[in-house]
């Protein structure tokens, strides 16, 4: 019979393992975000090859971490299901379960090339902003591309709304409707005069935008209002509408900070 001695040197040691493959992890050039709905923010932490989990209390969950399938991770987004859907810079987009296990055979590899932001609309469909200039839109949770559309300026932000979508680049912000443009038939949309290089909705159809300019704005039936500015370049963003949040990330200075919906600064994740 083992000592008791024994017994808890064992228990020390398996509580020691425990702590350290579960340890938090440090921001590495966070880009992409997206909040579940248990308002847990999920951020790709590009530079180490995961995407992070923390709880709506701001605290990381190391058990949550995601590795599995990333490969310098960078935009985001849970489909209707509650599946999450990684845009992978390295050319790939791979999807996980509520849970985080990878689904393997759900891997997207077709029409992707240097990924930069990823959105799902209302049925599920797949949206990929590809190397700044390509959006090719996957139906209804696919992996064969439904549409490949080229634009002759550079599309930064990516955000959907039920079946609208959004692009956001160095001079405006465009709205569309995601049936026309899976017929080829869409509109030239809505020019916000925001340069939205981030952008993202909440569930009420407002849009958020952070702009190059630094500035942070909200749009809503045509009307927009500036919230703060941040003083900085934001690569992702996400909305908590539930608790009156907007999640901004900065890959340069591996920081994300909290914003209340009226434009006060929450707190400051490191």
């Amino acid at each position: 019979m083992k000592s008791v001695r024994t017994i808890a040197l064992l228990l020390l040691s398996l509580s020691f393992l425990a702590a350290t493959s579960f340890a938090a992890q440090p921001l590495k050039e966070p880009w992409g975000l997206a909040v579940d709905a248990k308002g847990n923010l999920y951020v790709s932490n590009f530079a180490a090859n995961q995407v992070l989990v923390y709880n709506v209390n701001y605290k990381q969950m190391p058990a949550k971490t995601i590795t599995s399938g990333i490969s310098s991770p960078t935009g985001l987004a849970f489909d209707p299901l509650g599946n999450l859907w990684v845009a992978n810079f390295t050319g790939s987009v791979t999807e996980y379960g509520p849970t985080g296990v990878q689904d393997t055979t759900r891997t997207i590899t077709n029409g992707i090339f240097s990924p930069y932001n990823i959105a799902t609309d209302g049925l599920g469909d797949i949206l990929v902003n590809n190397n700044f200039s390509n959006l090719t839109i996957y139906p209804q949770f696919g992996n064969a591309p439904a549409k490949s559309i080229n634009f002759s300026t550079a599309i930064t932000g990516l955000g959907t709304y039920k079946m609208w979508s959004a692009y956001g680049s160095n001079t405006t912000i465009g709205l569309r409707e995601i049936s026309l443009e899976l017929s080829g038939a869409y509109a030239a949309g809505a020019d916000f005069g925001q340069t939205g290089y981030a952008i993202a909705f909440d569930t009420t159809g407002k849009l958020y935008s952070a702009n190059l300019d630094g500035s942070l704005t909200v749009i809503f039936n045509g009307g927009l209002t500036s919230l703060t500015q941040l003083g900085y370049r934001a690569d992702g963003i996400a909305v908590d509408s539930v608790r009156g949040r907007i999640y901004v990330s900065s890959a340069n200075g591996n920081f994300i900070q909290v914003y209340s919906t009226a434009g006060t600064l929450l707190t400051t994740l490191k």
